[in-house]
């Protein structure tokens, strides 16, 4: 476990997450017991930590996502021995809308239209543990598992839409081999290091407990955490991609989608004063993410 290399990213974490405004809400019935088991043991804690930060909160579409939702044809998939909730509209080459954590298949809606209005046939997800999905915990290997079944079944796939930690998912779905000609990231991360950093922060963990819990999650990943970081897996990645940021994006800042662009061979970085849910309903992003996966 690449342990040095994780204490440098929660330090640098501190200091830059003045550039964001993630949203970390933890209740005290939730650190109360945490540190409780802290107290008993590292490894108690650690296990606890694991499970409250892979555990997303589970968001439902408003009245206009869900009427969009209502039009789909609605197919559950079996991921893992759990139901995973797929919305698929239109006929043609299938493009997959895959949201970001604690989001849901509704969310992005606004492309379904104009997606199958050019001929394709448009697939969102409800990912592990989100949505209508089965499932309490999740992460981004959970994600590209999802990605790569919906692969299987309405594949082959044209293009990937994606949003946020969405792509990160999508990232470790094309190391996994899936297939696609295009992929559109919306507001993606470069890296985790200062969520992990605000997640500590947060919990108040203390060092041996982190690295319990870090030991402990990359058991359950089967995968280093120091692997998981989409800019680790940007370089590898052989497929078209356009990066669309927005520069008044608070939780995931534009920096983040210029430097995966940088890093992935070949990907389009495209600007927009927009935030980070406000981009799935700006014309342009939509507009330009149709152009781009229509080649």
């Amino acid at each position: 476990m690449a342990v040095t290399h994780l204490d440098r990213g929660d330090l640098r974490a501190k200091k830059s997450t003045n550039d964001h405004a993630i949203s970390m809400p933890i209740p005290a019935f939730v650190r109360l017991p945490f540190r409780l088991a802290s107290a008993i043991s590292s490894r108690l804690g650690g296990e606890l930590a694991r499970l409250i930060f892979f555990h997303p909160l589970r968001t439902h579409p408003n009245e206009a996502q869900g009427a969009i939702l209502g039009k789909a044809e609605q197919i559950m998939l079996d991921l893992d021995g759990r139901k995973l909730a797929a919305y698929s509209w239109g006929d043609g080459p299938t493009v997959l809308l895959v949201h970001g954590w604690s989001g849901h298949a509704g969310q992005m809606a606004e492309f379904v239209a104009p997606l199958t209005g050019a001929g394709f046939r448009a697939v969102a997800l409800d990912l592990p543990a989100h949505g209508a999905s089965e499932g309490g915990l999740s992460s981004v290997l959970h994600f590209a598992r999802a990605i790569r079944a919906a692969e299987q079944h309405f594949g082959p796939v044209h293009g990937i839409v994606s949003h946020s930690l969405g792509g990160a998912g999508v990232i470790q779905a094309f190391l996994g081999g899936i297939k696609a000609k295009r992929a559109v990231l919306l507001a993606p991360p470069a890296q985790f290091h200062d969520y992990w950093g605000l997640f500590r922060s947060r919990m108040g963990m203390s060092h041996s407990v982190w690295r319990a819990m870090v030991a402990r999650s990359e058991r359950w990943l089967d995968l280093p955490f120091a692997e998981v970081h989409p800019e680790v897996g940007a370089p590898m990645m052989a497929i078209p991609a356009l990066i669309v940021h927005g520069t008044g994006d608070r939780v995931s800042p534009v920096t983040e989608g210029r430097n995966l662009a940088r890093l992935w061979p070949g990907a389009r970085l495209r600007e927009l004063d927009a935030g980070h849910v406000s981009i799935l309903r700006d014309i342009r992003a939509i507009a330009e993410t149709v152009d781009f996966i229509r080649g």
